[in-house]
């Protein structure tokens, strides 16, 4: 990479010397050429209108070396244009012109000629003009007698050209000389990243991109370090789900192989309450292997959803109603209030389930009192379930729904609770077009709130 960024800076030094340089030429070369048109309108009247001058013209070559000099033309001569437009040298000699020169006038330089106009034919190397003579207004049988005159063309001088080149090599060895700071200065923080995302690949999760800058690289250094955060903190949750479920799956399992055997040896005198207990520990397991299944068809999109329209508050009032015995057992008032019609779009049963894992949450931790509430508004049923228990800790609130989650934001060894009801309310949240929020109830304890959208526009 170091070396395409300072390939790329050179060649764009080096087009960017080849526009200016040859715009340069360019522009200088057109302004000689105005220059040198510019000198031979303003000299030429002097040589046709001066009889002195035309007489040192037309006698030799000495006369004429002279007012070359004077004047600073390459060239000056006596001329007639025939009635064609041909232009002869002398007294009815011709001479050949030369192959960048035109020496035959069109018609509208004929006119402009016979008018005593200067007529200019100009070219990169030279300005060729003619003019009428003033005082000589009667053709000849030779032609129009005038004078021809060739100006030079001042164009860029070897000297200028050594410096042009001097320069554009220094601006290439700077330029070489930027790309490969500026090359290294972009390559050695992506290639800190290389060496970090490397590292998180191979199993070091400590691994992390010292990247300083407000710069899209330190952005991206910042989301490989807060990949390599998340990552750690997922493998910590594996493990413990690991932990968790290996706990919650060998705690019945004990238990049932333990009555189990006592019954095979006839050890138990009264085998109606071991059933009971066999039966009981059956069902965990059962609610725990339903959990996990749960879990793995939302992870898969394989979970089957009847989405309809329903009232939601009547779903809310039937889960309450099922879990209120156990809510008894435990000393606890249920209590819901809120919409008695609240048109829902979603699956009536998948909400049931989400809202009796929200309730059976909160009977958990609540002291005497769980209050679920039905809410609407423009565009969504909110479904609130507080207790007032503990509560939650700000630095909790964006956790609680997590897998496995049981209270801390970080999973810790103590922890024995697989924390998978939460997690599938989120999932199914999600699933139907909704979300789920933490935050804290009006008694200090923990209120979770599920939403799904609002189908039409309900009833208030």
């Amino acid at each position: 990479m170091q070396r395409r960024l300072t390939i790329a800076l050179l060649a764009t030094a080096l087009a960017s010397i080849l526009l200016v340089g040859f715009g340069v030429l360019a522009m200088a070369q057109i302004s000689a050429i105005s220059n040198a048109e510019n000198r031979v309108r303003d000299r030429l009247p002097v040589l046709t209108s001066a009889p002195a001058v035309q007489d040192q013209i037309g006698r030799n070559d000495r006369g004429r070396r002279a007012l070359r000099q004077a004047f600073g033309f390459q060239r000056i001569e006596p001329i007639q244009v025939e009635a064609n437009g041909r232009v002869t040298i002398g007294n009815g000699r011709r001479r050949a012109p030369a192959a960048s020169i035109d020496l035959t006038l069109r018609d509208d330089e004929i006119t402009a000629y016979l008018d005593h106009e200067t007529v200019l034919i100009s070219n990169r190397s030279a300005v060729l003009a003619v003019r009428r003579l003033a005082d000589n207004d009667a053709n000849t049988s030779n032609g129009t007698p005038g004078i021809l005159v060739q100006a030079p063309v001042t164009t860029v001088t070897r000297q200028a050209v050594v410096w042009f080149l001097l320069s554009s090599l220094m601006v290439l060895a700077g330029a070489a000389a930027a790309g490969l700071w500026l090359a290294r200065r972009l390559t050695k923080p992506i290639q800190q990243i290389k060496q970090t995302t490397s590292a998180i690949a191979n199993g070091d999760l400590d691994a992390r991109a010292s990247v300083e800058g407000n710069d899209e690289v330190a952005d991206l250094a910042n989301e490989v370090n807060q990949m390599a955060v998340d990552l750690k903190r997922s493998r910590a949750l594996d493990r413990q789900f690991l932990m968790s479920i290996s706990h919650d799956l060998k705690t019945p399992l004990t238990a049932i192989a333990g009555y189990g055997e006592a019954l095979s040896d006839g050890a138990i005198d009264d085998p109606k309450r071991v059933g009971n207990v066999i039966q009981n520990q059956a069902q965990r397991l059962d609610r725990l292997v339903g959990d996990l299944l749960d879990l793995a068809r939302l992870d898969a999109n394989r979970f089957a959803l009847n989405s309809t329209t329903f009232n939601a508050a009547t779903v809310v009032g039937r889960t309450a109603t099922g879990l209120n015995p156990k809510a008894s057992s435990a000393d606890i008032a249920l209590v819901v209030h809120g919409k008695t019609e609240a048109q829902t779009l979603g699956d009536p049963d998948r909400t049931e389930q989400a809202v009796g894992n929200l309730i059976d949450n909160a009977l958990r931790f609540a002291r005497r009192r769980v209050t679920i509430s039905v809410g609407q508004d423009e565009a969504w049923t909110t479904i609130a379930v507080s207790d007032d228990g503990p509560g939650i800790s700000p630095e909790d609130q964006n956790y609680i729904f997590d897998r496995l989650y049981t209270g801390k934001a970080q999973p810790s060894q103590s922890e024995n609770s697989t924390g998978l009801g939460l997690a599938i309310v989120k999932e199914l949240a999600n699933a139907m077009g909704g979300d789920t929020k933490a935050t804290v109830s009006e008694s200090g304890g923990a209120k979770l709130m599920m939403r799904l959208p609002r189908a039409g526009n309900g009833s208030d």
